[in-house]
């Protein structure tokens, strides 16, 4: 005589072991087989057989644990979604101290604005829509300068108060009027500066992430699972020339551009360790 489990068809195996790793108890899982025709003793033992085998055993554990740690950050979702202002990410005119930029918004894994942090800029003066977009341009999207083209522009860009010295070359993006970088996540912390134009950005903390889904990219909001995670959990803000925008390792972010734009971005900070990563 086979096994037990043997008396199931590969279907209705895969039914019993995927609904018991998600959760369910064994007495519901007699109940619907027995509700299904088989006799309720033949249950309890095809169902007992099957909880015993060592993947099903694993899998329950590490659901069991992923089921945790989603309510765990549920939880700081609905924290964050008491926070001030709503709906918004947090703006300061004056720049902060590089200590408590990186005290309260670097190392919290926190976005911020900073709307004066590159008055010292020669490029706020020097660039210009016409140097980077010709009338003939048929650029489409978001593209990033190339190391040669990237070379003679740097006096013009020197590191803000929270990048690192010497801490690696920046990047230069040009973003046509209307593109947009759809959904994507943030593998490490970055410093937006926005030169020319202006931008809107959506953003969502690294503590939503279990309900971004998965596949193709989607606008942001589509990509959340129930209204009240759109209402809560998307943060927006406006670029202009000058701004700085801190976005965290982890966090979502989608960005379009209202008009065509040039941005910069640094990826080494003014932080006694290296940058982190999101893997």
């Amino acid at each position: 005589m086979g096994r037990p489990a043997a008396r199931l068809t590969p279907p209705w195996r895969r039914w019993l072991v995927e609904n018991y790793v998600l959760g369910s108890s064994p007495e519901v899982l007699v109940r619907e087989l027995s509700a299904r025709g088989m006799a309720e003793a033949v249950a309890v033992e095809v169902v007992e057989a099957e909880l015993k085998d060592p993947y099903v055993v694993g899998g329950r554990r590490a659901t069991t644990m992923k089921i945790k740690l989603e309510s765990l950050l549920d939880t700081y979702a609905e924290l964050y979604g008491h926070s001030v202002p709503r709906g918004q990410v947090e703006r300061r005119s004056a720049p902060p101290t590089r200590e408590e930029f990186l005290e309260h918004y670097y190392l919290q894994n926190w976005p911020l604005v900073v709307e004066g942090a590159l008055t010292d800029w020669p490029a706020l003066q020097r660039w210009t829509i016409e140097r980077f977009f010709s009338a003939r341009s048929r650029l489409t999207r978001a593209r990033r300068l190339s190391p040669s083209a990237l070379r003679p522009l740097l006096e013009d860009i020197p590191p803000p108060r929270y990048a690192a010295p010497g801490g690696g070359r920046p990047s230069v993006w040009l973003c046509p009027a209307g593109a947009t970088l759809p959904l994507s996540r943030g593998l490490r912390n970055v410093l937006l500066c926005q030169v020319l134009g202006s931008s809107r950005l959506r953003l969502l903390p690294s503590f939503l992430l279990q309900h971004t889904g998965s596949g193709p990219p989607h606008p942001l909001t589509a990509r959340l699972g129930s209204p009240r995670l759109r209402r809560q959990g998307v943060r927006q803000c406006m670029l202009q020339p000058g701004h700085l925008l801190l976005l965290p390792t982890g966090w979502w972010h989608e960005l379009r551009a209202l008009e065509p734009a040039v941005y910069v971005t640094f990826e080494a900070f003014a932080a006694p360790e290296p940058n982190v990563s999101w893997r």
